[in-house]
């Protein structure tokens, strides 16, 4: 792969920047930090995962979930604050607080029975514009490498079952 070619690597770096600062900026105009988002990205994965198994949805459908929906889907299984600082790698204390902002904003719920998190219909408010500009911004940097020459020789070199991602790298302190 060419991922050693510096000039490349660098196009392809500024391009991933400019996506990942675009992602910030408009988590920024929700008035929500970008912890909270992840927290927030997190919860939705678990609605992901959890229709992953039983149906599919479009963006349409998604943005328009009724919380009736949601708390049937979320039955499936509980995501509890533990879970998601596990997820994130995050202190619990942290989680704590930061789900209870998103509750606060009524962006997120505790189930009453379960004690499990969720998403509400704010939410998928949210979702409509959000994910759509997240999606524009991705096929900008995917057509972005693609211009550059990196995309292929990535995708050729790079299958999710070879790479493996050492403890070392893991490890690495900043």
């Amino acid at each position: 792969m060419r991922i050693n070619s510096n000039q490349e690597f660098s196009n392809v770096g500024y391009a991933f920047l400019m996506f990942i600062t675009d992602y910030y900026k408009r988590v920024s105009k929700l008035k929500l930090t970008f912890d909270e988002m992840m927290v927030l990205n997190t919860v939705a994965a678990q609605l992901a995962y959890n229709l992953k198994s039983s149906e599919s949805l479009s963006i349409k459908d998604l943005s328009n979930l009724k919380d009736e929906k949601i708390v049937k889907i979320f039955k499936r299984s509980k995501l509890s604050i533990l879970s998601i600082a596990n997820i994130l790698d995050q202190p619990k204390e942290s989680i704590r607080r930061r789900v209870n902002r998103l509750i606060s904003l009524n962006l997120l719920v505790k189930d009453k029975k379960t004690g499990g998190i969720m998403l509400t219909e704010k939410y998928s408010e949210i979702l409509k514009n959000f994910s759509v500009n997240t999606l524009k911004q991705l096929s900008f940097l995917i057509q972005d490498m693609e211009e550059i020459g990196f995309l292929s020789d990535l995708l050729k070199d790079m299958n999710k079952k070879s790479v493996r991602i050492t403890t070392k790298e893991n490890e690495t302190n900043y």
